[in-house]
C-alpha cells in the first residue's frame, strides 16, 4: 500500500513539463495581448505632433487661399482682353468732306445765295433806329440860348452884362453852391435900382434855383433889362441884358 502511493521519478518529471508548458503558453498569451494593445492605441506624443501638423496645414491653407485668389485676380487684370487693343488712328476728315458725304435734309431750307444787304449786318440784339422823320421844333420849345450867364459863389452874375438881338434867348446857370434867383420883376424888388425894364416889356422871375439848375428867358422887346437875385439883393447881386 505504501509503495503505490509514493510518487515515482517519471511521474514527477511529467508534472514539471506540464507546468512549464502552461507557464510558457500563458506568457505567450500575455505578450500577444500586450503587442495588440500597443499596436491599436496611438502614441500620445505622435498624436499631438500629428494634430499640430494638421492644424498648421489647415492654417496654411486658410492663409494662402486669399493670396492665391489675389494672385489670380492680379494676373487676370494684367491680361489685356482682345477688345481693349487700341485701333490705329483714323485719318482726319475735313468738314467739307463730311458735309459732302451727308445727305441733304429736305426739311432744312437751302442757304440763300443772294448778297446780304447792309441792313443784314445790324446786330439783332440792338434796337432798330426809328426811320420816322423827326418832327420840327414846337413853338413852346425853348430856343437855343444866344448867351449864357453863370451865378457864382462870390454873389455875382458872370458876365455882368450880355447883348443879344430881339427874339433871342439868355440862359442862366447856377454854378455855385448857393440858392439864387433871376428876377426881372419890379414888384419883387425892395431896393431902388434893382430892376429896370423897357416900356412894354414883360417881367420874368426864375424862382429859387438850386445848384446846377438852369433858367431861360426869351426877350421880344428891345431895350435894356436890369435884374437881380432876391436872396442877395442886399449885396447888390445884379445883371444887365441889352436887346438890340
Amino acid at each position: 500500500m505504501n509503495n503505490n502511493l509514493a510518487p515515482t521519478p517519471l511521474r514527477s518529471t511529467r508534472l514539471r513539463i506540464g507546468l512549464l508548458a502552461a507557464l510558457g503558453g500563458l506568457l505567450i498569451l500575455v505578450i500577444f495581448m500586450l503587442m495588440r494593445s500597443s499596436g491599436s492605441s496611438p502614441d500620445p506624443m505622435t498624436s499631438a505632433d500629428d494634430g499640430a501638423q494638421q492644424e498648421s496645414t489647415v492654417n496654411t491653407s486658410v492663409v494662402t487661399e486669399p493670396e492665391k485668389s489675389i494672385d489670380d485676380t492680379s494676373i487676370a487684370a494684367e491680361e489685356t482682353p482682345p477688345e481693349l487693343v487700341l485701333a490705329p488712328p483714323e485719318p482726319e476728315v475735313s468738314p467739307e468732306e463730311v458735309s459732302a458725304a451727308l445727305p441733304i435734309d429736305p426739311r432744312e431750307p437751302e442757304a440763300s445765295t443772294e448778297p446780304i444787304s447792309p441792313a443784314g449786318l445790324i446786330d439783332p440784339r440792338e434796337p432798330e433806329v426809328p426811320t420816322e422823320p423827326v418832327s420840327p421844333a414846337q413853338p413852346n420849345d425853348p430856343p437855343e440860348p444866344a448867351a449864357v450867364v453863370g451865378m457864382t459863389n462870390t454873389l455875382t452874375f458872370s458876365p455882368l452884362s450880355v447883348t443879344i438881338r430881339v427874339g433871342e434867348t439868355v440862359e442862366w446857370r447856377n454854378t455855385s453852391l448857393l440858392i439864387h434867383t433871376v428876377t426881372g420883376d419890379p414888384a419883387k424888388a425892395t431896393v431902388d435900382g434893382s430892376v429896370s425894364l423897357p416900356p412894354g416889356a414883360e417881367s420874368f422871375d426864375s424862382g429859387n434855383m438850386n445848384p446846377e439848375a438852369t433858367f431861360r428867358h426869351t426877350f421880344q422887346t428891345p431895350g435894356t433889362y436890369r435884374y437881380f437875385c432876391i436872396p442877395h439883393e442886399g449885396t447888390r447881386m445884379r445883371g444887365t441884358v441889352i436887346v438890340e
